[in-house]
């Protein structure tokens, strides 16, 4: 699977701030393979944003956590 998107929205998709199925369909995500793949992971999302917050604390990027 090959995933495409912005930087924006790779940052909200990270920050568990953008709906996969939503971004699929609105054609914000594009995936070329097997989409239902990428759907099997949105439920771990949540576990990732909180990994990816404390990154960005890590580096002193507070102002980039999406609230």
């Amino acid at each position: 699977m090959i995933m495409s998107l912005s930087a924006d929205d790779a940052h909200r998709s990270w920050s568990n701030k953008l709906n996969p199925v939503m971004a699929i369909t609105r054609k914000k995500i594009r995936v070329k393979g097997w989409a239902t793949g990428l759907l099997k992971l949105a439920p771990k999302l949540k576990k990732v944003a909180e990994m990816y917050e404390g990154v960005l604390k890590e580096l002193g990027w507070e102002d980039k956590i999406l609230r």
